[in-house]
């Protein structure tokens, strides 16, 4: 059993040494801007929905260089709570099935799912990072893809009803 103090020094030390995830979170503002320039640009819905879900394969890559130079630490072999940041991304996989069914039969709609199953994995990494900092992000990550969103001219109110 891991005592508190244990267990606060680790939260600590992954803290610390991934730098709160800043390569991820440089990666994923760098492959939002792209996506955001994607869907200003002239084509259907369903090209950009492809284009967007292309691009978002950059993500591991992009932070991969961008932990070369921000000199953050993946991997803690001797921390017993760094697996559990490789599950928490995991988890949004399973949400993988309901965004190729919105690409298929929605794909106007297919940007903000996207953005909705890509923001939300943030919630378990304010308790992981121990930073309140990264709450507010699901939200503003939220309402900015709204804003492309009904600013690409995608949305329709008329196709909801």
């Amino acid at each position: 059993m891991i005592r508190h103090d244990d267990f606060a020094a680790l939260h600590l030390e992954l803290s610390v040494k991934a730098k709160n995830g800043l390569d991820f979170i440089a990666a994923a503002s760098l492959l939002w801007a792209s996506i955001a320039v994607i869907w200003t640009l002239p084509g259907s819905a369903g090209q950009h929905s492809l284009w967007t879900f292309m691009v978002g394969g950059a993500m591991l890559p992009l932070a991969r260089l961008f932990s070369r130079v921000f000199h953050t630490t993946w991997t803690l072999k001797h921390n017993p709570l760094q697996p559990l940041g490789v599950w928490l991304n995991f988890e949004q996989l399973f949400y993988f099935p309901f965004l190729v069914f919105v690409y298929l039969k929605h794909p106007a709609y297919f940007i903000m799912t996207y953005g909705i199953i890509t923001g939300a994995h943030f919630f378990p990494y304010a308790w992981f990072y121990r930073t309140a900092a990264r709450l507010p992000l699901p939200w503003r990550r939220a309402w900015w893809r709204w804003g492309v969103f009904f600013w690409a001219g995608t949305w329709r109110p008329a196709s909801c009803i």
